[in-house]
């Protein structure tokens, strides 16, 4: 092959340089919104109004933040941004001024958005790139950068020092092997407070948006230990902990660690016991109402993994669970790191993964 034909096969011709540059802009807007979108989904009965709405088009079946979504790329085509290189200049421009698009969000007819909620929204989408150490045409000792440069970008993204990155940027590079200075930085700015929500307690996706709504609320207060998601009841994690990792304790005996779901003072097995029975047994027995002899722990303990139904036996800790549950306070058993049984020695479990 000649050099000529080499140099041509190196260089990228106009058309596809474009069309990368026109992806990676698609790819910049689309995180905006899910972050933006973020914001929106905890609003009380929005996502309800956006997903039964036959006015505004949302992709069908949508729900969560794909609905939100879809409700922010509707009112910013009433703007005039759609999902290309030209609007999210448009967008990043003097001539989007947030005046209008306050009328757009917030006096547009239903679902209107509180305007404290809107300018939560409109920081992240009218972001400057270089907030987020992604110049975009800048001189970094080499060729122009632009946002099809992505390995670069990330390259520059990766070079910061953790204290630089946004909450969002720590969320999505939270996991189990995410670097120690990810992990560093979101407890120093959840302030060692549960807020980290997954997918599942059988998994170790982080879900997003929730994590980002706690962890911003975890710099001012006190957060839950469990929360509703989708009419879920879910598991807060402290930032390091992970799912499967915090040990147990007896729903009965407090001071007493369950080594491989077994119990010494109970003398029997609590590993096929759902967690949530094992809260409201740890209600019943703060209230005074749980049994004491080995034997009908037994019982009681046979009627919890059948799942009997062991409200109708206690109807008052069933009301003050169902109270619990509601406000997000129920019991937590899960003590996170090396922790004292009863008898004085050192948990048995060996540590996982934890930070």
């Amino acid at each position: 092959m000649s050099e000529d034909k080499k140099t041509c096969d190196a260089v990228q011709s106009p058309s596809s340089a474009s069309a990368n540059e026109g992806s990676s802009v698609v790819a910049e807007l689309d995180r905006r919104l899910k972050e933006a979108a973020s914001y929106l989904v905890p609003i009380p009965g929005f996502v309800k109004t956006i997903s039964e709405s036959v006015t505004i088009p949302v992709p069908q079946n949508a729900v969560g933040i794909d609905a939100a979504v879809g409700w922010l790329e509707s009112r910013l085509a009433m703007l005039g941004i759609y999902k290309d290189e030209q609007s999210f200049d448009l967008l990043l421009s003097e001539h989007c001024k947030e005046g209008d698009a306050r009328r757009v969000f917030c006096e547009n007819g239903e679902p209107n958005i509180p305007v404290v909620r809107f300018g939560q929204v409109w920081s992240v989408l009218k972001k400057p790139l270089d907030a987020e150490n992604e110049p975009r045409g800048a001189m970094l000792g080499g060729p122009m950068l632009s946002p099809s440069n992505t390995a670069l970008i990330e390259l520059i993204r990766m070079n910061r020092s953790a204290g630089e990155w946004s909450d969002a940027e720590l969320v999505g590079a939270y996991g189990l092997d995410c670097q120690d200075n990810v992990v560093d930085e979101l407890k120093k700015r959840s302030r060692g407070r549960p807020c980290v929500v997954f997918l599942g307690e059988d998994t170790c996706e982080v879900d997003v948006p929730e994590t980002l709504r706690l962890l911003k609320a975890a710099r001012r207060q006190e957060t839950p230990e469990s929360i509703l998601v989708g009419g879920k009841l879910q598991t807060v994690y402290e930032v390091g902990v992970f799912p499967g990792e915090a040990y147990l304790q007896c729903p009965l005996h407090e001071d007493e660690i369950l080594v491989e779901g077994y119990c010494q003072q109970c003398a029997a097995m609590w590993d096929r016991v759902p967690y949530e029975m094992m809260q409201f047994i740890r209600m019943a027995q703060e209230s005074g109402e749980a049994p004491v002899r080995r034997k009908e722990i037994r019982e009681l303990i046979k009627e919890a993994e059948q799942s009997f139904d062991l409200m109708q036996d206690y109807p008052v800790v069933a009301i003050a669970f169902k109270k619990a549950q509601k406000a997000g306070t129920l019991p937590s058993l899960r003590v996170v790191g090396g922790a004292e049984g009863g008898s004085g020695k050192q948990d048995p479990f060996r540590p996982g993964k934890r930070y």
